[in-house]
């Protein structure tokens, strides 16, 4: 346990898992294989000079085993995340895989400061499918990204949703390439989820390959919005107001980005970080019981009077609000459970409107926004088209 770690990179830990557990799901028992295994444990720059301050988590699996960060590694720096590359796991027999996965798990979370309710997973393909499984083994997991994969299913070919079940707040988001083999889980998925689940998908252009940058950002930023600021959990509702060290690093965060929108100069950015900010305070109460959280709040709204001032600004949260009502608009399009045709239907409509607001206010950042919402979409009409999407393959 005393072996360094160093800041902003890699390092590989030997591990052991010897305990006796198992557990049944479709009908099958599994028990995990007993065994050294090995993790690449990542911590962020200024580790070490928080020492109270506990963060979040995310597990990575890949279908060929030595998992890496690839596109989430600039956002995870940035915003100084605990990632764990499991090295072993990888397509082929459950027993490993679930080794590798608490061998690590049961490591990290004694040897980094892992913010226990806030660990994530996320892998392609096989590794998707280990990552809703392995969830399913541990408390506390928040959400999961599945790249190229929908759930595990066994061997009869029934989709498992255990992890769902275990953690009733876990949020869920997929991602499918629109040639991608395995597009008719992304609907499917949403037809078969237990209805309490809280589920997106989105389709980019491209076949059976780990999500591309964009995406994993639409990925974290949709599952931030349900994670950190939705009341309607249980659990987590008062997450922040009893876990400080968390709050003190989401807080910094919010800081951060409100610094990177002010040295780009452009006004919406700010005023869109402040907002964030605000809402996240007011959520969880955090003025009435941190001192730093009121100070933060207070600054806020005089920064957002200020910017309001401008004419310039004015338009552009004109087009900000029409592009949220299009969002919620999306979000219960998604909701029902629907078959293909249906489901095109909506998204299409979607797709005029997007591209109405873009036209309609155009020159503003979130007409850039709703232009590229409007490509998205057209990208998983066609694939719609397509046979595979909300069809058994």
């Amino acid at each position: 346990m005393d072996v360094p770690i160093k800041e902003d990179a890699e390092t590989t830990i030997e591990c052991e898992y010897g305990k006796l557990e198992s557990k049944s799901f479709g009908g099958k028992n599994f028990k995990p294989r007993p065994g050294t295994y090995h993790y690449k444990a990542y911590v962020p720059p200024g580790y070490k000079d928080t020492p109270d301050l506990q963060r979040p988590c995310l597990f990575i699996f890949s279908p060929g085993g030595a998992a890496e960060m690839s596109s989430v590694r600039d956002r995870l720096r940035r915003e100084g995340w605990i990632v764990v590359m499991l090295v072993e796991a990888k397509n082929g027999p459950e027993e490993p895989i679930l080794g590798n996965f608490l061998a690590a798990h049961d490591d990290a979370v004694q040897r980094l400061r892992v913010q226990e309710g806030l660990k994530f997973a996320t892998g392609v393909s096989g590794g998707a499918r280990a990552s809703s499984q392995c969830i399913c083994w541990r408390e506390g997991f928040a959400g999961i990204i599945l790249q190229v994969a929908g759930f595990w299913y066994t061997d009869n070919g029934s989709y498992q949703y255990a992890g769902v079940q275990q953690h009733k707040d876990l949020v869920v988001f997929g991602l499918f390439g629109d040639t991608d083999m395995n597009l008719s889980e992304a609907e499917q998925t949403q037809r078969q989820l237990p209805a309490h689940t809280r589920y997106r998908y989105e389709v980019f252009p491209g076949g059976h390959i780990p999500a591309p940058v964009k995406y994993m950002d639409h990925a974290f930023d949709w599952i931030e919005d349900r994670v950190y600021l939705e009341t309607t959990m249980p659990k987590n509702a008062q997450f922040w107001v009893t876990r400080k060290n968390a709050r003190h690093w989401y807080l910094h965060v919010l800081s951060q980005r409100l610094k990177a929108a002010e040295k780009l100069e452009v006004g919406i950015l700010q005023y869109e970080a402040l907002d964030w900010l605000l809402k996240f305070s007011a959520k969880h109460s955090l003025a009435q019981m941190d001192k730093e959280a009121r100070e933060n709040e207070d600054a806020a709204r005089k920064q957002m009077a200020e910017l309001k001032k401008s004419a310039e600004l004015g338009k552009e949260i004109a087009a900000q609000q029409a592009f949220r009502k299009l969002v919620l608009a999306e979000a219960t399009e998604r909701a029902k459970k629907q078959g293909k045709k249906q489901a095109s239907q909506g998204l299409f409509k979607l797709y005029q409107d997007f591209t109405a607001l873009a036209k309609k206010h155009d020159g503003t950042e979130y007409a850039h926004r709703a232009q590229e919402r409007a490509e998205d979409l057209q990208t998983e009409i066609e694939a719609q088209k397509k046979p595979g999407i909300g069809e058994k393959p």
